[in-house]
């Protein structure tokens, strides 16, 4: 049997909302940071292999 009092004092506590928030929240920001990070190392990686093409091409000038 339901019972209606305890079920309108669960519908009015709203610190699960809370927590769902936070949740919701540092999610979001670990998304963003992960992005990031992600951008980060995709550009880095193409400034290494294009450091890395100029330095072969520069032993191999050099070795001549």
């Amino acid at each position: 049997m339901i019972r209606w009092r305890e079920f309108r004092e669960l519908l009015r506590d709203n610190r699960g909302f809370t927590v769902l928030e936070y949740t919701l929240i540092t999610v979001i920001i670990g998304a963003v940071i992960l992005s990031g990070v992600d951008i980060i190392g995709n550009a880095l990686k193409g400034s290494y292999t294009d450091i890395s093409a100029i330095l072969a091409q520069q032993a191999a000038i050099a070795g001549n």
